[in-house]
């Protein structure tokens, strides 16, 4: 365990408050209003903290952690738009890994010049020892220095910032019943004692954990740590053999599949195969080699015994050249397969999603393809970026909005078939063209768009609204101003224009035929 102390100054003090700040309202208005227009402010605070306090002039890649900010704010700011969960999730655990990696590398501590995997790995182990194992060096050099008189200032601080407490009790509530917006802003974060509690709790036990990272970061405490690398002795000659082999495979394997590939490019469907099958298996044959050709990439470019000049012998780096555009085209293949899928039937998030993930995946091995020829290439700040951009697209963008509108189009021209309940499994984003389908017919005979608009409705209208029925009776209550969502209004306003313009919809009488054909 770590026993070094520093110094605290007074920087380290205004950044502990700062980060309890921004955390509780990263927990009060981001998390507890549903990861929303809170979470995109609160996101914005708490990543702008960790630079101002972290900024140090020994950053050697400035223009690097410029993008890494300009990344990490847009994804914030996709919780205002989208509300997809799963997006939501996996954007969140990439603003972790996004931030640790801005966050270390502004601080001087991880050389984003290098390029390679070393420094992912850097990022990685210096986080987790920062947290783990670093958790209590905040504490324990603000007890250290509490002992000299470096620390009177810093103490004073801290009285001030408690003379401060019963001043803003007096001034807030003035200033509450002067303005209205600004009672509002207050009200909200306020009204609800259980769940101020409840923020305060989780603030008390996460600062912590944010802290020690940013005070470990900004001592340079991790400067010595430095990930292992793989040592680079095995002979050329064995994982050349391998590399054959392997290699051999590939190329009988596309003899093999030669009608099919051809045909997957032409948009030609084989006869054995439905359009499900071939573009399934397409995706995981294509996911299952990608990542074994990965591994085989890695293992043998670290692993292989360098040449006198440092570089990899040139037999090698041409069976790898092989094995990265072998994957490329393989990876080609599929993702037309794919595309033959969606023209038949459609969107789907996760037909969406994998095309995607081919599209980046692609793209990461054509970086490894540039590295190989080019050994002076950045390939590991490369792929950082394509992984930022494809996450930003993937959440700025609402994809499920997309999905909506272009199948309701391409149903429109004729080329598919609708699917009302895969629509109104989209949640808000399929409500808007859900009601356009209502108006195509009358409401006799759009029991299941009917009643795929009532399921959604749950999910758009909190606080008394969970229905159809109870819109028409209720008036609308405003929504928290951090729970505000692009898609979510956009729902709220089709499920609106859908009441005015059936005002007289029988919702009893409904309900009772739905229940005699079986839908509920």
């Amino acid at each position: 365990m770590n026993k070094k102390t520093y110094p605290i100054l007074k920087n380290d003090i205004v950044g502990f408050i700062f980060t309890i700040i921004s955390t509780f309202i990263t927990i009060r208005i981001g998390a507890l209003n549903g990861f929303n227009f809170g979470f995109t402010i609160s996101g914005f605070a708490l990543i702008t903290t960790g630079l101002i306090y972290l900024f140090s002039k020994e950053c050697k890649d400035k223009a690097f952690c410029a993008f890494l900010t300009i990344g990490a704010f847009v994804l914030c700011c996709s919780y205002s738009i989208t509300n997809d969960g799963l997006i939501k999730f996996l954007t969140f655990l990439y603003l972790i890994f996004i931030c640790a990696t801005l966050f270390i590398t502004i601080s001087g501590n991880n050389d984003a010049e290098s390029g390679t995997y070393s420094y992912v790995l850097n990022t990685v182990q210096k986080s987790v020892y920062s947290v783990f194992d670093n958790f209590m060096l905040p504490f324990r050099s603000l007890k250290e220095s509490a002992k000299g008189e470096k620390s009177k200032n810093a103490l004073y601080l801290l009285i001030g910032l408690g003379i401060s407490f019963p001043i803003l009790c007096v001034i807030l509530p003035l200033l509450t019943t002067s303005d209205i917006a600004f009672s509002t802003l207050i009200s909200s974060l306020f009204k609800n004692t259980f769940v101020l509690i409840g923020s305060i709790f989780a603030t008390i036990v996460v600062t912590p954990v944010v802290f020690a990272f940013l005070f470990s970061m900004k001592k340079k405490d991790l400067t010595e740590i430095v990930a292992p690398t793989i040592p680079d002795k095995v002979s050329k000659v064995i994982l050349n053999t391998i590399l054959s082999v392997t290699a051999v495979v590939y190329l009988a394997y596309l003899v093999s599949q030669l009608a099919y590939i051809t045909k997957a490019f032409a948009f030609l469907l084989p006869d054995d195969y439905s359009a499900a099958e071939f573009a399934r298996s397409g995706f995981f044959q294509m996911g299952v080699i990608a990542f074994i050709n990965f591994v085989i990439l890695f293992l043998c470019s670290t692993l292989v015994k360098k040449t006198e000049s440092k570089k990899i012998p040139d037999s090698t780096k041409s069976l790898l050249i092989f094995l990265c555009l072998f994957t490329v085209f393989y990876i080609s293949t599929a993702f037309v397969k794919m595309m033959k899928y969606i023209s038949l039937y459609g969107l789907t998030r996760l037909r969406v999603l994998t095309s995607v993930f081919m599209l980046m995946l692609a793209v990461i091995f054509i970086i490894i393809l540039l590295r190989l020829i080019f050994t002076r290439l950045k390939y590991i700040k490369a792929i950082i970026l394509v992984c930022t951009i494809t996450m930003i697209s993937v959440s700025v963008i609402d994809i499920n909005t997309v999905i909506a509108n272009y199948n309701y189009n391409a149903y429109k021209q004729g080329k598919i078939n609708i699917d009302v309940e895969q629509i109104g499994s989209l949640g808000a984003s399929g409500l808007p063209v859900l009601v356009k389908l209502s108006e195509e017919k009358t409401l006799e005979e759009n029991y299941d768009v009917i009643c795929e608009i009532e399921n959604n409705s749950y999910e758009i209208y909190n606080n008394g609204f969970y229905s159809i029925y109870d819109i028409e009776e209720i008036d609308l209550k405003q929504t928290n101003i951090f729970q505000k969502n692009y898609v979510l209004k956009q729902g709220k306003i089709a499920l609106s224009k859908f009441v005015e313009n059936n005002p007289d919809f029988d919702y009893d009488k409904f309900y009772e035929e739905y229940e005699e054909d079986g839908w509920y």
